[in-house]
């Protein structure tokens, strides 16, 4: 059945390269179709229990979605009637951008104070130019507020800030916050502008910034990083290759395969986010494989004197199995993530999966047409490369005993290593220290407010339950242990409000600074509140509209994912233990979502990589018809990731959302090379060579094409190093360590486990 494919391929081959470019086409058409998204929640299933429990908040209360302006005047005077005016002209300017619902700042603050049995709520910044004695005093009232210090004023005095609250209708997300990000932009160029802001630095933050810096480093990943790669792969083929009419048709396959996968994407209706962008760079690297592998054997039998057709029939018969079962080990590998609980890494799996067997068809397809046409007349690089690898093979059959070893010593090293990893990605970390989100976020985090928050939300069962006196005073006490916690910098909720309105009702005595006393002048006081409050103004963001339930925003000093993750345990723990009308809950916000997704993920990736390696052993198993051979596969596939991880903990140890699918991603590429090499040491056993002569046939015959390939792949990925954003940044390091350390297991560990166990006839 083979011989017949071979023999149509070959008599057909004009139609048949007819056929791969139409298909080609009318894939890559569905790029038009392309949509992308740098939403933080694409990131995250509909399922994810940290999305479900943000949107929950986000229904009950007001949206998570905030931009933060921070100003830091060089004399650090925040009390002086020019920087007040310049948070004055924000305030109302922040109110007119796109979907704006509020904004908390000095000018924009209202604190209560009683007059006998009226509650009198005045800006605390008057409309007007201040004395110096005016100025002076409200210094020191807006200091001793807790309630608005490091959250708009820093405890310095000397750095304020602005807190923009938007309710995006998220029906286009993409264009509403590049809408919120060009009009924000726009209203801080007027601002500098002024003669108020003379003297004043600002910085952007808060979510809104961190999506538009997200679809900002996106465009330039498309921009500059695929271009780079491409060029890079186009002078990398042409200098091992040799050959300009073999390096076109490796260039047109690699293209028409990442064109079919992005394409396909666009006919799945598929958003592209960050990591499922990379598919194309990634279908890229590999399609390199296929060709390679059929146009060195070309070459070689071509310096033997061949013809053209009878070099590449030869080529077609020994290399179309392996290559056919290559991309069907390596799209499983790709299928695996299916099992991460991130989207985006589902799609990229699904997407690579696609363009690999899609290369595998236009290989066939194209080659045996364009070869005749322009045949490969010489071998890649030879200088003294076959000497080399004849060398390299006496050596490893001379030495097998103490590479096996070595290999093992290397092994076990690595396994000690691997605690070293610690998971969790801190998304600030995800730009590059100069990155204008990032060193906003930072100077932010550092003078004026942090940036990590924990919102919890307690339900109290009914309508007006959260008033009860009960209920808040268990809502107290967890705010008090809060505070008590190492990381947390300030606990923020309605409590605070009912305090301070329970001391202005009682003529400012400080010994009513405490909650009511009852439910019902609980609500009341916080009536007289509302209503007295500004139009536009509520605490809707602290207490649900039906008073049934308060939520608390716990601020936390910059600390890495995991350690979130553990605050959190241990206020789930406490709030076990001690409560009693309210039932525990978990956390929300951006930050505990990146601490959770990442562990989470690395556990979903260990099932799917389980499941692809079981499904590629089998595979090898039906192959090659031995269960000794599909044995010894199994030390060089697992191998790689286990001593790549290994340095990875001694090198970085932090394992994120984007290293959790490495596992899976490596394991069927790496398998390509052993496969190849199983399969022709096979071939050579099955015509009577001893395992030793096998050996040197298995690496002499293809391991050229192994390294062409292997240098291919880990420069390709090498290159995501240059990318500014760190998930891609580890992504490829890590994936190019694997592919290294893979090439070497296949040259340095493989053979010598053949040699040890095959040694019947």
């Amino acid at each position: 059945m083979l011989a017949r494919a071979r023999e149509a391929l070959l008599r057909r081959r004009g139609v048949a390269a007819t056929l791969a470019v139409l298909a080609a086409l009318a894939a890559a058409a569905g790029m038009q179709h392309l949509s992308f998204t740098t939403d933080y929640r694409a990131f995250f299933s509909e399922d994810n229990p940290d999305l479900a429990q943000l949107e929950f908040i986000e229904a009950n209360f007001a949206r998570a979605e905030t931009l933060v302006i921070t100003l830091a005047p060089e004399d650090g005077a925040v009390f002086d009637n020019a920087t007040l005016e310049a948070v004055r002209w924000l305030s109302n300017e922040a109110l007119r951008l796109p979907y704006a619902k509020g904004v908390s700042s000095l000018t924009g603050y209202h604190p209560a104070r009683g007059e006998g049995d009226e509650l009198i709520i005045e800006p605390m910044v008057p409309d007007r130019q201040l004395s110096a004695e005016e100025l002076e005093v409200l210094r020191a009232e807006a200091l001793g507020d807790e309630r608005i210090t490091n959250i708009i004023l820093a405890a310095d005095g000397e750095t304020t800030g602005l807190i923009a609250h938007f309710e995006l209708p998220h029906e286009r997300p993409e264009q509403e916050i590049q809408q919120v990000a060009d009009a924000t932009r726009a209203m801080m160029r007027d601002f500098a502008e002024r003669d108020f802001a003379d003297d004043i630095n600002y910085h952007l933050a808060g979510v809104m910034m961190l999506n538009d810096a997200m679809s900002r480093m996106l465009m330039s990943e498309a921009t500059g990083l695929y271009p780079l790669v491409f060029l890079v792969m186009f002078a990398l083929l042409m200098l091992l290759l040799r050959s300009v009419t073999a390096t076109i048709i490796t260039v047109a396959v690699i293209l028409m395969s990442a064109g079919t996968a992005m394409g396909a994407a666009g006919w799945m209706g598929i958003t592209l986010t960050s990591p499922s962008l990379t598919a194309g760079l990634v279908v890229m690297t590999l399609a390199v494989a296929d060709c390679v592998h059929m146009l060195a054997t070309m070459g070689l039998r071509a310096v033997q004197g061949e013809s053209p057709r009878d070099a590449l029939e030869h080529s077609l018969r020994v290399n179309f199995l392996p290559i056919l079962l290559t991309s069907v080990t390596t799209a499983v590998g790709f299928l695996g993530l299916n099992l991460s609980d991130s989207p985006p890494y589902r799609d990229l799996g699904n997407l690579v999966a696609i363009g690999v067997m899609a290369a595998f068809v236009y290989s066939l397809l194209m080659l045996p047409w364009w070869c005749m046409r322009f045949p490969v007349r010489r071998p890649p690089v030879t200088l003294g490369v076959q000497e080399a690898l004849t060398a390299t093979a006496n050596f490893v059959i001379r030495r097998r005993r103490a590479l096996l070893v070595v290999g093992a010593a290397v092994v076990v090293a690595a396994l000690a290593a691997l605690p070293q990893n610690r998971f969790g990605d801190n998304y600030v970390e995800f730009f590059e220290e100069d990155h204008p989100f990032r060193v906003a976020t930072e100077f932010t985090n550092r003078e004026l407010t942090g940036m990590q928050y924990v919102d919890y939300v307690f339900d109290a069962g009914a309508d007006g339950a959260a008033l009860e006196p009960a209920f808040l005073r268990e809502m107290d006490a967890y705010a008090e242990w809060l505070r008590s916690q190492p990381e947390v910098r300030k606990v923020s909720s309605v409590i605070g409000v009912l305090e301070s309105l329970n001391r202005a009702m009682n003529g400012g005595d400080p010994a009513f600074e405490r909650l009511p006393e009852t439910r019902q002048e609980a609500a009341q006081f916080l009536l007289l509140y509302e209503l007295s409050l500004p139009s536009g103004v509520d605490i809707t963001h602290l207490l649900n509209i039906h008073k049934s339930a308060l939520r608390l925003t716990v601020q936390l000093d910059t600390i890495s994912s995991e350690a979130i993750r553990k605050f959190d345990q241990r206020a789930r723990a406490w709030q076990s233990e001690h409560f009693e009308h309210a039932e525990v809950t978990r956390g929300a916000g951006v930050p505990i979502m990146f601490a959770h997704i990442a562990r989470r993920n690395f556990v979903s990736m260990l099932w799917g990589t389980g499941i692809a390696f079981a499904l590629i052993s089998l595979l090898l198993l039906v192959a090659f018809r031995s269960p000794r051979l599909a044995l010894l596969s199994l030390a060089p596939n697992l191998m790689p990731a286990l001593i790549g991880f290994g340095i990875w903990g001694l090198t970085v140890g932090q394992i994120g959302l984007s290293l959790a699918v490495v596992g899976s991603l490596t394991l069927g590429i790496i398998v390509d090379d052993t496969l190849h090499l199983l399969n022709r040491y096979a071939r050579a056993r099955r015509g009577g060579a001893s395992p030793e002569d096998a050996v040197r046939e298995a690496l002499s015959q293809v391991g050229l094409a192994l390294v062409i390939t292997s240098t291919v792949l880990f420069v390709g990925f090498a290159l995501f190093a240059t990318s500014g954003f760190l998930l891609t940044v580890h992504f490829g390091v890590l994936t190019a360590i694997v592919i290294a350390v893979a090439l070497v297991a296949d040259f340095f560990l493989l053979p010598p486990l053949l040699l040890a166990f095959d040694r019947r006839r």
